[in-house]
């Protein structure tokens, strides 16, 4: 399965799955998030722990925002779920992605506008550490 936006293509098929039901889970937090993208990929806490050499509890701890999450947690997170890091950031499944591939600059912008003050500085964080880790991955 790939997916694209706010829509997935199961491979081989050329069926576009829509994602515009959150089947019941608050996708308005990294956690919450966290958790859709685990539904969605089809496997549950103990799963998804056992991929990441952690604890169900600590999956449970991130999807509930008992905890905050280390970027480089996010990352490995988003890698082990085949999805693109930013996903876990966006309040929205919908983006425009442009011709290179990458999410357009404004509506970066514009999703840092709709953040809290004090969660903008934790973005800030967030990307230099993202950025960071790439640079050790050249």
């Amino acid at each position: 399965m790939r997916f694209f936006g706010s829509a997935s293509v199961l491979e081989g098929t050329g069926k576009v799955r829509k994602m515009k039901k959150n089947h019941g889970i608050d996708t308005t937090t990294v956690g919450g998030r966290i958790k859709y993208w685990r539904w969605y990929a089809g496997i549950n806490q103990e799963e998804l722990a056992e991929k990441m050499f952690t604890s169900k509890q600590m999956i449970s701890a991130y999807e509930t925002n008992k905890v905050d999450v280390k970027a480089s947690v996010l990352i490995e997170i988003a890698d082990v779920l085949g999805i693109e890091v930013g996903w876990l950031f966006a309040d929205q499944f919908d983006k425009k992605i442009n011709e290179n591939g990458n999410y357009d600059t404004e509506e970066l912008l514009t999703m840092y506008d709709l953040l809290p003050k004090d969660m903008q500085k934790v973005a800030i964080e967030q990307m230099k550490s993202l950025l960071s880790y790439c640079e050790r991955m050249k």
